[in-house]
C-alpha cells in the first residue's frame, strides 16, 4: 500500500498534464475585463446562459470608467482600459462548453451619468437606465478549456458591440491581439456601442438583508 500512494499520485498529475481532466464540479474564478469602446462600463454581471438571468445570484465583474480606469495604448495609439481580478465567477464544465450571458450598462455620456449616478435603491425602484447610459446583454460562447488551472475569465467588450470571453490562468489576463481588436473598430459618432439592449435588471429586485 505504501508504494502504491506514490503511484496514484504521479498517475493524477500525469492525466492533468495531458489534459484528461473531466472534472463536473464547478470551477472558481476571477473576472478581468479590457475595455475597447470608448464608452464607460458599469455593473458587468456573468452568469451561465442555460440559467434565467438573476442579478443578485449573478456574479459581478465590477465597473471600467474612463475617468478612474487602468489605461493603455495599442502601438497604432488606439486606447484601450482594463480592471482585472473582481471575484468570483463560478463555472460549471457545461458552461465552459456552451455560453454565458453577460448584462452590463454602457455609459456612453459619463458627465450626465456622473451628475445623476444613481443609488442601489434608484437602480431597484426605476425601469429606465441612468442618464447618460443604457443596459445591455449578450450571451457570448467562452473560448478556452476548463482545467483544474483554469482561474480567471477575461471579458473583452469590443467598439462595434461585440463581447468576447476567454478562460484561462493568469497568462489569459491581457489583452487581444492589437490585429483583432482593429476587426471591430466601427466608425463610432458619440453614443451606444452594445448589439442587444436590456431592461434595468435591478428594476423590482428585494433590497438585500442588512448584515451586522
Amino acid at each position: 500500500m505504501r508504494n502504491a500512494l506514490p503511484y496514484f499520485f504521479t498517475l493524477m498529475a500525469t492525466m492533468l498534464a495531458a489534459g484528461c481532466w473531466n472534472g463536473s464540479a464547478a470551477q472558481t474564478m476571477s473576472i478581468s475585463t479590457y475595455n475597447y469602446t470608448g464608452n464607460s462600463l458599469y455593473s458587468i454581471h456573468v452568469q451561465e446562459a442555460s440559467s434565467k438571468f438573476n442579478i443578485d445570484s449573478a456574479a459581478a465583474g465590477g465597473s471600467i470608467f474612463l475617468d478612474n480606469a487602468d489605461a493603455a495604448t495599442f502601438e497604432d495609439g488606439r486606447p484601450y482600459t482594463s480592471k482585472s481580478d473582481v471575484c468570483c465567477f463560478a463555472m460549471s464544465a457545461t458552461a465552459a462548453k456552451s455560453d454565458i450571458r453577460v448584462v452590463w450598462s454602457e455609459v456612453y455620456d459619463l458627465s450626465a451619468f456622473r451628475s445623476n449616478e444613481p443609488s442601489a435603491e434608484d437602480e431597484r425602484n426605476n425601469r429606465g437606465a441612468p442618464p447618460g447610459a443604457i443596459w445591455c446583454t449578450a450571451i457570448v460562447k467562452v473560448r478556452g478549456e476548463l482545467t483544474p488551472l483554469t482561474n480567471k475569465l477575461v471579458l473583452h467588450f469590443l467598439q462595434d458591440g461585440v463581447v468576447i470571453a476567454v478562460l484561462g490562468d493568469s497568462t489569459a489576463n491581457r489583452p487581444l491581439d492589437e490585429s483583432e481588436v482593429a476587426g471591430h473598430v466601427v466608425d463610432q459618432a458619440k453614443g451606444k456601442t452594445c448589439k442587444i439592449q436590456a431592461d434595468n435588471p435591478w428594476y423590482g429586485a428585494a433590497p438585500k438583508k442588512h448584515q451586522e
